[in-house]
This record gives structure tokens, C-alpha cells and sequence, in this order.
């Protein structure tokens, strides 16, 4: 008899702590993604500077590329290449081009939103709203380390 109310004690005991490891453990996860945030104002750039003229919006293809589709294109499962995303959130009126590690990689609309599949690593991230008068405004660079399976949410304000 002893020994069933030992074991049966035991069992709560691990069940309830195990309970509280969960609990924590989810609410840790949430305060991570909390801190996978980052908020910019643009800053005005007169027109002719050398860092916006450095960044072309060109894209070259390359014929050889074996990158993988992520699997929510078709690609392989199991182990994901493309678990990490990054979030560009656009709270502008404006239209802004969108680089990644100084590789051009698209344009976001006016108060839109643009995600990006990739892997974990380091970035830079930069981005540029051109004007008519030749003038821009420019966010960035942030530099930003994203883990696997993680998004990161840059919000690009005025």
C-alpha cells in the first residue's frame, strides 16, 4: 500500500513540475519574439548621395542556382533550410526598395508588408524610398542576427 501512494506521489509530483517547465518555457518564447522587433524612423537624404547611389536595383539570376525551394514552395521537408523568416513592415506612405546584405531584394508598398524566406545568420538590412526630386529617405543599415525558426520584424516608420 505504501508503495502505490509513494509512487502515485511521485507521479503528481513530476506531472505538476513538468507543468510549470511548459509554462515557463512558453512564456519565454513569447518575450523572445517580442525583443525580434525593431522600429525605424527614415532619415532624409539629399539627393546625390554616394551611400544610396551604391545600391542599385539590378538582380542578376544565376542559370547554375541549386538553392533549394522552401516547403512551403514544394521543397524537401524534414530538416528546413528556410525557417526563418524576415518581416518588413512598411508604416509609410511610400514605396520602399528593400535590401539584404547589399543585394537588392524587392520593393515594399505603401503600408504594406514583405516577408522574406531565408536561414538563420547575420544580415544587414537597409532600405531606400526615392524621391522625385532626387532626393530619398533611408532606413538603415541594422545589422541583425536571426536564429533558425526564428522572424525578425523590422517596422519602418517616417
Amino acid at each position: 500500500m505504501k508503495t502505490k501512494l509513494l509512487a502515485a506521489v511521485t507521479l503528481a509530483t513530476l506531472l505538476s513540475l513538468s507543468g510549470t517547465f511548459y509554462e515557463t518555457r512558453t512564456f519565454s518564447q513569447e518575450t523572445t519574439q517580442k525583443k525580434n522587433t525593431v522600429e525605424t524612423k527614415g532619415r532624409l537624404v539629399p539627393s546625390g548621395s554616394r551611400s544610396v547611389k551604391s545600391l542599385q536595383r539590378s538582380v542578376n539570376n544565376d542559370l547554375q542556382d541549386k538553392t533549394p525551394a522552401p516547403p512551403k514552395k514544394g521543397g524537401p521537408r524534414g530538416r528546413q533550410l528556410f525557417s526563418s523568416a524576415l518581416l518588413f513592415d512598411n508604416r509609410t506612405p511610400w514605396y520602399i526598395e528593400l535590401y539584404v546584405n547589399g543585394i537588392y531584394k524587392g520593393e515594399i508598398g505603401l503600408y504594406g508588408d514583405t516577408y522574406i524566406s531565408t536561414t538563420g545568420g547575420s544580415f544587414s538590412l537597409y532600405g531606400i524610398a526615392r524621391f522625385r526630386d532626387g532626393s530619398s529617405n533611408t532606413w538603415g543599415p541594422l545589422p541583425v542576427y536571426l536564429g533558425s525558426g526564428n522572424t525578425f520584424t523590422w517596422k519602418l516608420y517616417k
